[in-house]
């Protein structure tokens, strides 16, 4: 069971969990409250900052004794989002406050030269959570079908690759498939399985693309993007999309020229592992000389739809047949 720590001159309580990892910070939070559950049989309120009309109800709050005196943990979301004159706010209150629980959470990163963070440091508990590194995605996902559903080789790498570092989008997903491997009645999930549940993200489509243009076929080119275009309705969007994989494209391919390995791409060129990997793939069935060009009529595509010279669906028709 996780121990709360307390800082017994100013706070019973006082945590600032985030991070960008907010599957882990969220599953933090709730140890948190089970904790205070445990330990005082209190009550707890819980306050999105963005929401609050009123935010002197949040300081009375925290100083009024409930009915019986039961102790009370305030949780106050997505503060430091909220802006500077607000978080000063909190600062000024949290400075001469005390014997108060309050747990801050952000759902991101916070910025570390806040007055309000360097008080939380120094008074209370910051915890932090990152997103895992691949090998540590890849362990921890397996753990989660561990036990519950067997894995043909290559099933948790096809799912990172599908779905990305989510964790709480993956683990919800490895739900479903443990659900529909036990009511199929299987006795291991395949590839084949993930396929056919989990749905293809965008950029998985864009590499669909990209392979199509490789493979010259059009036909399966055009279908792609087409179907891109009516999810997203946002032809700007799109080609922004595909223009950045091929930027990404070029760049691996000229790292891979001068005999860098994808550790050193990743560290130079500041990508996520995933789309580096994916990326240096995919680069093998273009010369650079290819993909520039294929860059630059993307590039022109989109200038001819914002100046108004061809609709969207003319536009890429007239793009698909030029590659």
């Amino acid at each position: 069971m996780t121990v709360i720590l307390f800082d017994i001159v100013y706070f019973k309580m006082l945590y600032l969990i985030g991070g960008e990892n907010v599957y882990l910070s969220t599953k933090r939070l709730d140890e948190l409250k089970d904790e205070f559950v445990d330990r005082f049989d209190g009550i707890i309120q819980i306050y999105d900052a963005d929401e609050v009309e009123n935010h002197n109800e949040i300081f009375r709050d925290a100083e009024t004794l409930t009915l019986f005196s039961k102790e009370r943990l305030i949780i106050i979301k997505r503060l430091f989002s909220t802006g500077i004159k607000l978080v000063d706010k909190f600062y000024q209150y949290l400075d001469s406050a005390k014997d108060s629980n309050i747990v801050f959470w952000e759902d991101g990163k916070v910025d570390k030269r806040l007055k309000l963070y360097k008080l939380l440091k120094k008074k209370g508990v910051v915890e932090e959570f990152d997103k895992l590194k691949y090998v540590q995605l890849k362990s921890w996902l397996s753990k989660l079908f561990c036990g519950k559903c067997k894995c043909d080789p290559g099933c948790i790498e096809s799912l990172i690759l599908k779905v990305g570092d989510d964790q709480m989008q993956l683990s919800l997903i490895a739900s479903n498939l443990i659900t529909l491997v036990e009511a199929e009645g299987k006795d291991r999930l395949t590839i084949e399985d993930i396929d056919k549940f989990v749905e293809k993200t965008a950029e998985e489509s864009i590499w669909e693309f990209i392979d199509a243009l490789s493979e010259q076929n059009r036909a399966k080119a055009l279908n792609i993007i087409e179907r891109l275009l009516r999810e997203s309705r946002d032809f700007v969007m799109l080609i922004g999309m595909i223009a950045r994989q091929f930027r990404i494209l070029a760049m691996i391919k000229q790292c891979l020229k001068v005999g860098k390995n994808q550790s050193e791409i990743i560290q130079a060129l500041h990508l996520h592992p995933f789309v580096v990997r994916k990326a240096v793939l995919h680069s093998r069935n273009f010369s650079l000389n290819e993909i520039r060009k294929l860059y630059l009529k993307l590039v022109k595509t989109d200038l001819v739809v914002k100046e108004g010279r061809f609709d969207e669906k003319l536009a890429l028709d007239l793009l698909i047949a030029a590659l």
